[in-house]
């Protein structure tokens, strides 16, 4: 019996040493895809809402919330602006996630710092990106055990397909909302560029 243990026992930390081995070697290639890619940042726009409460009547609300999201919207594009240098980087609306999935290009909005058309990107066509947003830390597993900070708000990174990634790849910033929308961005873009640029430099060793 105590053989069999130690038998399963070795089987498992087998198991495990090889799916770490595995998940390395692609985060590894995750990385470098990113240091030479771009970053998507997706912005939102709570336009369902906002298109609810108008359709009702309730104006005033629709226009308070559309301006509290203007200002959120501005403030990561100033965080990211300040505090992120590891790639190049870009931000749109999410009303337009499906032209982004798609590569539509040519139909996608680049914003500036003023949430007005970037007309100095032309000919945007880049081989490799990546998204980022602040939203919540999906359920995911890392070895068989649970991410702890899974159904939590966060900065979160996926892929180009919008499939979140998974450790070791630092693909999430954990947030805290008691702090106020500015400093939590600048918090989170600043923390996530620092393990970015860690991460690179670990993998070239």
């Amino acid at each position: 019996m105590k053989r069999f243990l130690l038998l399963l026992l070795s089987l498992f930390l087998m198991h495990t040493s090889g799916v770490w081995a595995q998940n390395s070697r692609k985060a590894s290639d995750q990385i470098y895809e990113l240091k030479n890619g771009v970053l998507l940042v997706r912005l939102m726009t709570r336009s369902k809402s906002i298109n609810a409460l108008e359709k009702a009547g309730n104006t005033k609300q629709a226009d308070k919330i559309k301006a509290e999201q203007q200002q959120k919207n501005q403030q990561i594009i100033a965080a990211f602006q300040n505090y992120f240098d590891f790639c190049p980087v870009y931000f749109f609306l999410s009303d337009q996630t499906a032209e982004v999935k798609a590569r539509n290009w040519d139909k996608v909005v680049f914003l500036n710092a003023e949430l007005q058309a970037d007309t100095s990107l032309t000919d945007f066509n880049p081989e490799v990106f990546m998204m980022a947003e602040f939203g919540i830390v999906e359920p995911k597993v890392n070895d068989g055990i649970p991410v702890s900070d899974q159904g939590l708000p966060g900065l979160v990174i996926s892929n180009s397909d919008f499939v979140q990634l998974s450790a070791p790849f630092p693909y999430y910033i954990r947030t805290y909302e008691n702090l106020p929308v500015e400093k939590k961005a600048q918090n989170a873009v600043e923390k996530w560029n620092q393990e970015l640029h860690d991460f690179y430099t670990s993998t070239q060793k």
